[in-house]
């Protein structure tokens, strides 16, 4: 994913978009996370906690991350593979014309 992220980056700007994907990972972990830890707490409302109550709470936090991970994979083919098969395609577009040249 780094890869596509930064593939049409060009060299002089490669250490800043580096760190704009960092930043951007970084903030989604801990989106993420934080999301996942209300998810667990909301779950595990009951004030007398018990193994039954925690094993119900870590059961929908999972299901919760289950959801997020199906998104993220969802978005990806939405949105990243055809911008990846058009950077392919125009790529090859160029290349073909600049073979003709010589």
């Amino acid at each position: 994913m780094i890869h596509s992220m930064l593939s049409g980056v060009e060299a002089k700007d490669a250490g800043a978009a580096s760190g704009l994907v960092n930043v951007a990972h970084q903030t989604g972990a801990s989106l993420g996370l934080a999301v996942l830890i209300t998810v667990f707490e909301a779950a595990n409302r009951s004030a007398v906690t018990s193994d039954t109550s925690m094993a119900h709470a870590i059961s929908v936090s999972i299901g919760g991350s289950a959801i997020f991970l199906t998104a993220s994979l969802v978005a990806v083919l939405i949105f990243l593979l055809p911008a990846d098969r058009a950077r392919r395609a125009v790529a090859r577009l160029e290349a073909d014309r600049s073979g003709g040249r010589c």
